[in-house]
């Protein structure tokens, strides 16, 4: 860059910040050249930003079966949360498993929703820290994060434990499928001993 102006620019893990200064004195055709210049170069430095932001859950979760260390900020229902991952919010969908509904926006409560948001709300509340596993899909088509959910201090694997405890019902999707197999035998193990849901509701 010429002695004209001056561009500094910094950037930190998420934005970058442009400073200008240029001399009082400068003709018209100059100051037309710096502009067409400097927009060139904010563009560049936006568009850096832009890629920043969305490599930030690639830059925490590297790779499928890494495990990522969080914190949960508010369980939502029984299959979804949302944790603290490197200072910013997710929410977390569960993989493979599927809960009554208890919080759609056109749905009514179903039957076993309010104990499964209970059992995820008790082994998983607010402050607990969370080992997060992705698989190879790493998100939903709504944008949450997908995700197997254990709990850090021993070990309690969220998905599994709701299938067990017969809360949900498996719930296999292409190409998210390492444990699918053995989701659906513990499925089919709580349905048959009238475990939870299967207990009392129809599915």
């Amino acid at each position: 860059m010429n002695s004209s102006a001056q561009v500094a620019v910094t950037a930190s893990s998420q934005c970058a910040v442009v400073a200008v200064s240029a001399p009082e004195r400068l003709s018209s055709a100059s100051k037309s050249f710096l502009h067409v210049r400097l927009r060139a170069e904010i563009i560049v430095i936006v568009g850096l930003c832009l890629t920043l932001s969305s490599c930030m859950f690639t830059r925490t979760s590297i790779g499928a079966g890494e495990r990522v260390i969080g914190t949960v900020v508010t369980p939502i229902d029984g299959d979804t949360l949302t944790v603290r991952l490197h200072g910013r919010r997710y929410d977390i969908r569960l993989i493979g498993v599927d809960t009554p509904e208890t919080k759609h926006p056109t749905k009514p409560v179903e039957c076993g929703g309010p104990e499964a948001a209970s059992f995820t709300a008790t082994q998983f509340p607010r402050g607990t820290k969370v080992e997060i596993v992705r698989d190879i899909e790493a998100r939903d088509r709504f944008g949450r994060l997908l995700a197997y959910v254990f709990r850090h201090n021993d070990g309690l694997f969220l998905n599994k434990e709701l299938l067990e405890q017969g809360l949900a019902v498996a719930y296999p999707f292409e190409p998210n499928t390492l444990y699918s197999i053995e989701f659906a035998a513990l499925a089919f193990t709580a349905q048959r001993n009238g475990v939870g849901i299967w207990a009392v509701c129809r599915r």
